[in-house]
């Protein structure tokens, strides 16, 4: 290249690479200069020329990008870099070797590592979410399987985990731990007189009377039918015996449970240093049926 005074440039000489690179001929392009200007797409004309002429006037190498459109209708991304070749100071006009490349391959590679990217958030995304909603979903299932449906108290396999545990900590600490099994009974009365929905929503009322009087800390299971026991951590004889007296009162005083001629029969023990959670249980359900039949 030749770059004359006024900006514009010539080339003595080009390569036969501008016909598969450009699609016009090396002999036009060095009759007229402007044929190259010609392809370029109008928005990169300005910003190109002006790099370019900057580079010369500075007699620095450049390098910048810009989009062409073919004769034959092609779109491409191409690279021309630039230096000037050595010359001396007498030698005019000044030579520059420029050379252009096609990088509309790695157009098109960027632009699909960008779309592929942005597909990737979105499934990342999308999979967050998802997984978010299995943990809810696990979450959901595990607060349901230690659930009793009917009365939303424990039932019998989380109220045996929670049984193992206190036994555990009581005996290792030497803490006491008092268990209640308590019988609801005239419930089968009551379903023979007004159905079985009637006997649901008496053991439903009953559960929710007893775990409204319960301290934070104390643990409701229903392991059977009619059968409910309360745990109590930390309690003394004192504390099992408010709670057996306030259990018979709030029955008693409660208009659902007492018109249905229903009646609570309860059982307490406290935990010995070599009891099992079997042997607990057993003396607590035996002190339950011993009431019954007093």
């Amino acid at each position: 290249m030749v770059p004359g005074v006024d900006g514009s440039s010539s080339y003595p000489w080009v390569g036969r690479g501008c016909i598969h690179l450009l699609g016009v001929e090396p002999a036009e392009l060095m009759a007229n200069s402007g044929k190259f200007w010609s392809l370029v797409h109008p928005s990169d004309r300005t910003p190109f020329k002006l790099a370019k002429l900057k580079a010369i006037r500075q007699g620095i190498a450049f390098r910048g990008r810009c989009r062409i459109a073919t004769e034959f209708g092609e779109e491409k991304l191409i690279e021309v870099s630039g230096y000037p070749l050595p010359s001396t100071v007498h030698d005019f006009p000044k030579l520059w070797s420029l050379q252009a490349v096609d990088v509309s391959f790695e157009k098109r590679l960027i632009e699909e590592i960008r779309e592929l990217k942005e597909v990737i958030g979105r499934n990342e995304s999308q999979l967050k979410f998802q997984i978010k909603s299995l943990g809810e979903s696990h979450a959901a299932i595990a607060r349901l399987s230690a659930i009793d449906s009917l009365t939303g108290v424990a039932n019998r396999l989380s109220f045996q985990h929670s049984l193992w545990r206190e036994v555990a900590v009581a005996q290792r600490h030497g803490s006491p731990l008092g268990l209640i099994s308590i019988k609801l009974m005239g419930l089968r009365d009551l379903n023979r007189a007004q159905g079985l929905l009637a006997g649901d929503q008496a053991l439903t009322r009953f559960a929710t009377v007893l775990s409204n009087f319960l301290a934070s800390h104390h643990i409701i299971g229903r392991p059977s039918g009619t059968v409910f026991c309360v745990l109590l951590p930390r309690a003394d004889d004192q504390t099992i015996n408010l709670f057996l007296q306030r259990l018979t009162s709030i029955i008693s005083s409660d208009q659902n449970l007492s018109e249905g001629g229903l009646t609570v029969h309860a059982g307490a023990t406290f935990c010995m240093v070599d009891d099992s959670c079997d042997s607990f249980y057993q003396r607590a359900e035996s002190q339950m049926l011993q009431s019954i039949l007093a």
